[in-house]
């Protein structure tokens, strides 16, 4: 039964990202402005994840402000900090560009690992309900989830 449920929720995840579009300009003020705190992470089997989203330099988060040409984003991903742009090539089709990332270790390194190769794969996104999902769009049109976060505080 467990993974009969853990199959309709995978599921469920990849069908969502085929059917919302947001749009830069109809997500631009919607993502902005707040710290947006991870939900889910792709591929964390066995990997240890920050209690209530916090690490020893603070909660795991991205963010997003209007920049030139797309969004800038900021954020902490378990040890370190990150920052870069992303910019919308579609709809839904983005692409996070210029990324840096400071280079501490600590106890996340392996969850910041995962939570940064998968904004590495994220290629459209979408805003449903409140929850801004990171999805893998294949060329072959299939999508899968690979982040997912909700509204944390205000910035």
């Amino acid at each position: 039964m467990k993974i009969i449920s853990k199959s309709l929720a995978a599921l469920s995840l990849v069908l969502l990202c085929a059917c919302s579009t947001i749009g830069e300009y109809m997500m631009s003020d919607e993502i902005t402005g707040v710290q947006w705190k991870p939900m889910y992470v792709a591929n964390l089997e066995g990997v240890s994840a920050p209690h209530n989203n916090e690490t020893d330099f603070g909660p795991v988060y991205i963010s997003f402000s209007k920049g030139d040409g797309g969004f800038d984003v900021r954020g902490m991903s378990g040890c370190n900090i990150f920052n870069g742009g992303l910019e919308f090539k579609g709809l839904n089709d983005v692409e996070f560009t210029k990324m840096l990332s400071t280079r501490r270790m600590g106890k996340y390194a392996a969850y910041e690992n995962k939570f940064l190769e998968a904004l590495a794969q994220t290629n459209y996104m979408m805003l449903e309900n409140g929850i801004l999902y990171f999805c893998k769009k294949s060329d072959d049109g299939t999508s899968m989830v690979v982040l997912k976060f909700c509204k944390g505080k205000k910035i």
